[in-house]
């Protein structure tokens, strides 16, 4: 079976979390589309949705900043399931080879609204040695986000759900 194009992505963004996890072990099940994922801890019961967490990863394949991601409307529908199940949701949005930016989902509201349209785009904007700076059809995000925010901030959310 040959490698989809999106695999790539999805494996570093999925293997930096678990190569930096400093928890038990985890569980990392795919969601409703290939886009998707739901972690949790592997000392919960699996029924416990609120110690879970939603993952939605897109990527661009660019290979310079500014990177645009399309969003459509199923992928922001698909969000909104995963944050309704899972105690919350992150999106990751990886950036060819120069990294992660991660957004809470509460933060994506920021950059796109609850109308959802057929296509939205978010795009991420790094300069040499400063923060990501992310803004979307809806808004902009009102702060930069760090290269090394991601997976500590979703490790640590996860923690905080455990303990």
């Amino acid at each position: 079976m040959s490698i989809l194009k999106y695999e790539p992505f999805h494996g570093a963004a999925l293997h930096r979390l678990i190569k930096d996890n400093t928890l038990s072990d985890l569980v990392i099940k795919p969601g409703l589309s290939k886009n998707s994922y739901m972690v949790r801890e592997s000392i919960f019961d699996e029924t416990r949705e609120d110690k879970t967490i939603g993952i939605f990863i897109k990527y661009s394949g660019k290979r310079l900043t500014p990177w645009r991601h399309s969003i459509y409307k199923e992928e922001q529908e698909e969000m909104k399931l995963l944050e309704d199940c899972c105690n919350t949701t992150f999106l990751l949005l990886v950036n060819r080879h120069d990294g992660i930016a991660c957004l809470e989902y509460v933060h994506l509201k920021q950059l796109l609204d609850d109308s959802f349209e057929k296509i939205e785009w978010i795009s991420v904007k790094r300069k040499r040695g400063e923060e990501y700076g992310i803004k979307g059809k809806d808004g902009k995000l009102n702060r930069k986000i760090p290269r090394n925010f991601y997976p500590k901030v979703l490790l640590d959310k996860l923690g905080e759900l455990t303990e």
